[in-house]
């Protein structure tokens, strides 16, 4: 389901970097284990985690964390919202938090930081990860300086 991202993060990341790479590939059996706990989240981002794996890519441009959480257990985040409903599996390394929402057929939001909102992303889990990757609708990198 993957070719694409790996060959591309493959052509794509610094390997003088040392983040990049250093994704943990999950296995079957540690999938299962993560569905018994948060039952419902969705096939493409589990088999992200076994093809691609969890951790930072593009030289901590994005990160999936390497096991999800509900939101509460990352932090006080200073208002009220409905607890065990928001499933987090990533972030940008500035303070904003990708979530699937339990209540909502796991949509995927963004939690920014600076205004306490979620926001809508309207993007399958694949999407969304391409467009954390930077790759364009064509393949090409879109990274500012690429």
């Amino acid at each position: 389901m993957y070719e694409d991202e790996l060959k591309f993060l493959g052509s794509h990341e610094d390997p003088a970097d040392d983040t990049n790479g250093q994704r943990t590939i999950f296995s079957t059996e540690e999938i299962n284990n993560i569905l018994m706990k948060y039952p419902g989240l969705p096939e493409s981002y589990t088999t992200y985690l076994v093809e691609i794996g969890a951790g930072p890519f593009r030289e901590c441009q994005y990160e999936v964390f390497d096991t999800p959480c509900y939101f509460e257990e990352l932090y006080e985040v200073g208002f009220e919202f409905e607890p065990k409903r928001y499933i987090a599996f990533g972030h940008n390394f500035s303070g904003d938090t990708s979530v699937f929402d339990a209540k909502q057929e796991f949509t995927i939001l963004d939690f920014w930081h600076d205004s306490l909102e979620f926001y809508n992303k309207k993007m399958s889990f694949k999407s969304y990860i391409k467009e954390k990757m930077l790759i364009g609708l064509n393949g090409e990198d879109l990274r500012v300086n690429a």
